[in-house]
C-alpha cells in the first residue's frame, strides 16, 4: 500500500500561519490580551539573538581580581547580585565569576585567609550573535544560569542570564502590571511594600524606619547582609520590631519587600511627609 508523502514546510511557513492564527484569534476575540502577547514573544523568540536581551557592559558590576575579599563583599551587598564577573587588569579579560554564598558564607574574621581566585566558577562565554532559543537549550541541558557575551573581537559586551531568556517571552506580560509602580506603597493593613532598591535613608526619613547603614545604602542590601544570601520569596526577617518578608525575588536580586511593625502597641508607621 502506498501513501502521499506529507507536505514538507519550512519554519517560515509555520511562522507566518500562526502570525495568521493570532490575527484571526484576536478579530475574534478568543485570545485574551496577555495570551496574545504571549504567542507572539514565542514567535519572536525564534530569531532572537542574544545582544538584544543581554544587560550591556555599561550596566554590570565588575569584580577586580585584585579586589579584597572585604571589597568583594561590600560589592555583593550593595548590587544585590548573586553572581558577578571577575577581571584580571582589564574589563574585557573575564577570568571568573563569583557565587554570592561562596562568599557570604564566612565570616570577616575568615577574610585574611581566603584567596579569590580560589572561589571563582569557570566563565561561560557566547557570542553576542547567538539565537537566544539555542542559548537556552544549552543553559537548560548543562544547568547554567549565566554567561558573558563576548562582541565579534573578543571583547565583553555584557551579559546573559536565564531570566533574560525566559523574560524575553513572557517580559511584556509581566511589564504591564510593573507599569506606573511607586517605589514605596502603603497597604491597607498598614504593611509597606518597598522596592528592594529603596534607600535606606529615605525609609528612615519618610517612615521613621531605623535600619543600620553600614556597608550598604538600600534595603535589599540590608536584608542580604542579614541573611547572608539573596532569599526566596516567601522568607521573613525580623529585625527588631521589624518584619521583612520577601515579595519578590530571582536567583540574583531582592526586588519587592514587605516592612511591618510587629510590636502590639506600635503597628502602623509614622509617616513623616516633609
Amino acid at each position: 500500500m502506498t501513501g502521499r508523502r506529507p507536505p514538507q514546510y519550512s519554519e517560515h511557513w509555520l511562522e507566518e500561519e500562526i502570525r495568521a492564527i493570532i490575527k484571526v484569534g484576536e478579530q475574534e476575540g478568543i485570545f485574551k490580551e496577555t495570551e496574545k502577547e504571549l504567542l507572539k514573544g514565542i514567535i519572536d523568540f525564534h530569531d532572537t539573538v542574544v545582544r538584544e536581551v543581554m544587560t550591556p557592559r555599561t550596566d554590570i558590576a565588575f569584580i577586580s581580581s585584585e579586589d579584597s575579599i572585604s571589597t568583594v563583599r561590600q560589592l555583593i551587598v550593595e548590587v544585590g547580585h548573586s553572581r558577578i564577573p571577575v577581571f584580571h587588569e582589564k574589563i574585557d579579560n573575564i577570568i571568573g565569576i563569583v557565587f554570592a554564598k561562596d562568599i557570604l558564607k564566612y565570616e570577616p574574621k575568615d577574610y585574611n585567609d581566603l584567596d579569590l581566585k580560589t572561589l571563582m566558577r569557570e566563565p561561560i562565554f557566547v557570542p553576542e550573535t547567538k539565537k537566544v532559543r539555542e542559548l537556552l537549550t544549552e543553559f537548560q541541558e548543562n544547568n547554567i544560569h549565566m554567561a558573558i557575551v563576548v562582541d565579534e573581537y573578543g571583547g565583553v559586551a555584557g551579559l546573559v542570564t536565564i531570566e533574560d531568556l525566559i523574560e524575553e517571552i513572557v517580559g511584556e506580560i509581566r511589564d504591564e502590571y510593573d507599569q506606573e509602580v511607586e517605589p514605596i506603597q502603603e497597604l491597607t493593613d498598614g504593611t509597606l511594600l518597598v522596592d528592594a532598591k529603596t534607600y535606606i535613608d529615605f525609609l528612615d526619613d519618610h517612615f521613621k524606619i531605623e535600619i543600620p547603614k553600614d556597608d550598604f545604602d538600600t534595603i535589599g542590601g540590608f536584608i542580604i547582609n542579614q541573611v547572608g544570601r539573596v532569599p526566596k520569596t516567601g522568607e521573613k526577617i525580623q529585625y527588631g520590631n521589624l518584619e521583612f518578608e520577601i515579595a519578590g525575588a530571582d536567583a540574583r536580586r531582592i526586588k519587592k519587600i514587605k516592612i511591618r511593625k510587629i510590636s502590639i502597641e506600635d503597628t502602623v508607621f509614622d509617616i513623616n511627609e516633609s
